[in-house]
């Protein structure tokens, strides 16, 4: 590299660093989509090949898998995306939920989820879930002859407040969780180590659905409970998982935020909600900072940072308002200095409706294409500068 090139490097680096310190930036970004029923992306009329060549990663939706999906549309489904070089993965780790029954041999649309809430959640659970989980999983683990990634969707939350998926509006409820977070981080370990030994290439990210922590010792975004930090604070947590799962010889690969737009931003609002009076008006808060410090220490730890892309807002609205309000977060992340490993797409809400065709606007394939087409855009920016 030329003495020129060389400064120019380290002036733009410098400049980011005013704005926030980051790391390291990923040179090489990818883009994964995630829906409730992606294999039917495998029907000619949801023709995505633009799509397909654009993105890295297919996630699925672990129930979904168990219980609805027939094996066969799975198979026909991952050849593609095997051919095309797109890896899987797959939401996991419902340590608070026990399945009824626990096999899972002839999933059909018309097939019920058939999953209660796990009342006390203790020691053993994460082997125990680990195993369940891998008899939920089979038929996309045969499928897809392995699967890559196990998004680990609000670990240490499910093993402390239990239950929280059916939208309490304090983090206690009638079960019983894990008091100590070193506990739940003992119990996620174990339930990687499970996986690892039988599947020794799936690798894991751990998921936060972080306006519901606090961070720091500032408020989450519902803004009550102790502190005003609902479920506690994210930061000592996070460190502690990070640093427990590199000790015992069974990292994470990275860290993905689940932060939608409007919580980014601060337009939800709590009124006519039936969550308690906030401490603090979230209005008040700049969230997007405490987004990108945690990028910054998943990166300081040599892990990959994925943020999930998507709007609460436009997800309840349209496909018009999802992709539009999506691709607007996309953008206000970047211009914060924001530089993911990895984005996901993640369509889990009504909105968008439609997966493709591709060539149609606001088909969720068709915003997954014009995300790789503003990504590839930020890089060439980011290496000019």
């Amino acid at each position: 590299m030329n003495l020129f090139a060389t400064m120019r490097n380290i002036f733009a680096f410098c400049c980011l660093c005013v704005a926030f310190p980051v790391a390291s930036i990923a040179e090489t970004p990818e883009l994964w989509l995630g829906h409730y029923n992606p294999e039917n992306l495998g029907n000619p009329q949801h023709d995505w090949k633009q799509a397909s060549r654009a993105i890295d990663g297919i996630e699925f939706y672990i129930n979904m898998i168990a219980y609805k999906v027939p094996p066969q549309n799975l198979v026909d489904f991952c050849k593609s995306l095997r051919k095309e070089g797109i890896e899987v993965g797959v939401s996991g780790g419902y340590f608070d939920w026990v399945a009824i029954p626990d096999q899972f041999l002839d999933p059909s649309p018309d097939t019920p989820i058939r999953e209660r809430e796990r009342m006390v959640v203790e020691a053993g659970i994460g082997v125990e879930t680990a195993r369940v989980e891998m008899k939920k999983l089979e038929n996309l683990i045969s499928a897809a002859d392995g699967i890559d990634v196990i998004a680990l969707d609000g670990p240490i939350r499910r093993f402390l407040y239990p239950g929280a998926d059916l939208g309490r509006t304090s983090p206690v409820g009638e079960s019983k969780g894990i008091a100590d977070v070193g506990q739940a981080v003992d119990e996620i370990i174990r339930y990687m180590q499970v996986w690892r030994e039988a599947h020794p290439r799936v690798r894991f990210v751990a998921l936060t659905n972080f306006p519901n922590w606090g961070w720091d010792g500032e408020i989450a975004y519902w803004g009550s409970g102790p502190k005003g930090m609902y479920w506690g604070d994210f930061r000592p947590a996070i460190d502690l998982l990070i640093r427990r799962c590199e000790e015992t010889g069974v990292p994470l690969e990275g860290v993905r935020v689940d932060h939608p737009f409007e919580f980014a931003t601060g337009e939800f609002s709590l009124q006519g909600t039936k969550w308690p009076e906030p401490v603090k008006d979230p209005a008040a808060v700049d969230w997007l900072p405490r987004i990108l410090e945690l990028e910054n220490i998943v990166r300081s730890a040599g892990l990959k940072f994925e943020l999930i892309v998507n709007s609460e807002y436009g997800g309840a609205t349209s496909n018009e308002a999802f992709a539009k309000r999506s691709l607007e977060y996309l953008d206000l992340y970047h211009r914060h200095g924001g530089r993911p490993d990895r984005y996901i797409l993640e369509g889990w809400y009504r909105f968008p409706d439609r997966l493709g065709p591709d060539s149609e606007p606001f088909t969720l394939s068709h915003t997954a294409v014009e995300f790789a087409d503003r990504i590839q855009k930020r890089d060439q920016s980011d290496e000019t500068q």
